[in-house]
This record gives C-alpha cells, sequence and structure tokens, in this order.
C-alpha cells in the first residue's frame, strides 16, 4: 500500500464532486440514504503539482478515498459496517487515471472513545462535543471493544483510527 505522506510527492483531491448530494455525510460515517450518481469524479487539486497516487487520496473534505487494493483490507479487517461507492479520479489534465479502481467509502457508526481530558484540540463552537481540530489525540480503551481495529470517534467523525496491527498492514 502507498499511503501519503504530506510531502507533497502524491496528488491532493480537490472538492467533492457537485453532483454527490449531501456529501457530509461521508465525513460523519452515516449510511448515505440517497442515489449515489454514476460516473462520479473527482480531480487533482489545482494547486499541488504532484501527479502519484496512493492508496489512501487526501482532499480537503476530509473523506475516505480508497484504492481497491486499500478498500480490500479495509473490507476484510473493519468490523463497522461500510459503503464503497466507484469514483474515477482525473488528473490535472482532466483524463482518468487508468490501472487502478478508487472508492469513495463510508464507514458507518461511531465510537465516543475520546479521553476529553487529555487530548488537545479545539472544540467546534457549531457542534457541542465535537472538535474541529485536534493536536493529539488520546482514547479510552476500555470504552473500544475489543477486535475493533478500524472505526470513527464519536468526537471527531472524520478521520479514520487504526490499530497498530492495522497501521502495519496499511504500510505493507
Amino acid at each position: 500500500l502507498v499511503l501519503p505522506l504530506n510531502n507533497g510527492e502524491y496528488c491532493l483531491l480537490d472538492a467533492m464532486p457537485g453532483d454527490i448530494e449531501d456529501n457530509w455525510y461521508f465525513s460523519e460515517g452515516i449510511k448515505y440514504e440517497l442515489p449515489f450518481p454514476d460516473g462520479a469524479e473527482f480531480k487533482f487539486d489545482d494547486i499541488s503539482p504532484a501527479v502519484q497516487v496512493s492508496d489512501y487520496l487526501e482532499n480537503c473534505d476530509q473523506i475516505l478515498v480508497f484504492s481497491e487494493k486499500l478498500k480490500g483490507l479495509v473490507e476484510k479487517n473493519c468490523s463497522f459496517p461500510t459503503e464503497f461507492f466507484e469514483v474515477s479520479i482525473l488528473n490535472h489534465k482532466r483524463r482518468k487515471v487508468k490501472g487502478v479502481k478508487f472508492y469513495l467509502a463510508n464507514i458507518i457508526g461511531t465510537i465516543d472513545c475520546v479521553d476529553e481530558s487529555k487530548t488537545e484540540g479545539m472544540f467546534s463552537s457549531f457542534n457541542e462535543g465535537m472538535y474541529d481540530s485536534i493536536n493529539k489525540v488520546y482514547f479510552d480503551e476500555t470504552k473500544i471493544p475489543e477486535g475493533v481495529k478500524i472505526f470513527r470517534t464519536k468526537s471527531f467523525p472524520s478521520v479514520m483510527i487504526v490499530s497498530e496491527e492495522i497501521k502495519n498492514l496499511f504500510e505493507k
């Protein structure tokens, strides 16, 4: 698997395609009940000149866009229901990236396990109990069910949390 390192080597995706209605579902871990449009396309961000794709495509909307390889790993190891919607990726010349399939992933559900007394972050002024950003996160591991390896947190659901075991699999 190739995961981006925020070093400018891998592409970034631009905003969520406009034909996907109510796209906030995908960053909150809520089942997407609307029809997903055929042929949904993400575009490379024009600010970043990078052209390489990784197995996880970073984006400004904090949603999960995975290669087929990463999709398979998540399917085998995530105990939460997960929706996958096939999407196309357009490069800077607005041509489809070929040779690998990509999916918009939606891990449904959250766990209320962030230890707020230790976590360093900024709470949202709009959504009580939710973080806008986190600098350093701590978990109350007694609240994470045994065997759960991939999940979202209730107070910061846009981020996918993975166990050390899964992190090591991602990095292989």
